[in-house]
């Protein structure tokens, strides 16, 4: 708890879970934030590990890879959405979250002008949610906002729609 300023509950799955709680140590070397290394190995990885029956002895992904897919997320290149799809790929066939990324064109779209094309189709195709969020239906920008991330197949930038949806709707 104190090493990686874990909450006690974390601390126990660990305590409880030796091979766990070693896998977590070589992910969590150099870790800016060890909390999030230790949510991805007790959420992620021991759900999956769980889920399919598999033991830490047979498992494809290296625990510096935790730290990249992290890394990822953290710089902007993927959202959340796509590291879950990144780490179930690296579950089934290891291999670096970077290369995956690559080789199936995940990378999060950042590009303004590709945004704002997305967002200016959903709102032409959604112009009662346009109206909705215009009379102060804040809800309805989420359900906007979910339509472009569809569009852009869960690449464009979250943060960044909901900054040109609300610029573009209040404008």
């Amino acid at each position: 708890m104190a090493t990686y300023s874990l909450p006690a509950t974390d601390a126990a799955t660990f305590v409880n879970d030796r091979p766990l709680a070693d896998y977590f140590e070589k992910a969590v070397r150099g870790a800016q934030n060890p909390k999030t290394v230790a949510n991805w190995v007790i959420n992620n990885l021991r759900a999956k590990l769980t889920e399919s029956g598999t033991s830490l002895d047979t498992l494809r992904i290296q625990p510096e890879h935790i730290q990249e897919l992290i890394g990822l997320v953290d710089s902007g290149k993927i959202s959340t959405t796509i590291a879950q799809d990144v780490f179930s790929e690296m579950f089934e066939n290891g291999g670096s979250p970077t290369k995956i990324v690559e080789q199936k064109g995940l990378a999060q779209v950042s590009d303004t002008s590709a945004i704002e094309q997305f967002c200016d189709e959903v709102i032409a195709a959604n112009p009662k949610s346009a109206a909705d969020f215009k009379a102060g239906k804040v809800a309805a920008l989420n359900f906007l906002k979910g339509q472009v991330m569809k569009a852009s197949k869960g690449k464009a930038n979250p943060n960044l729609v909901g900054e040109i949806l609300e610029r573009k709707l209040k404008g």
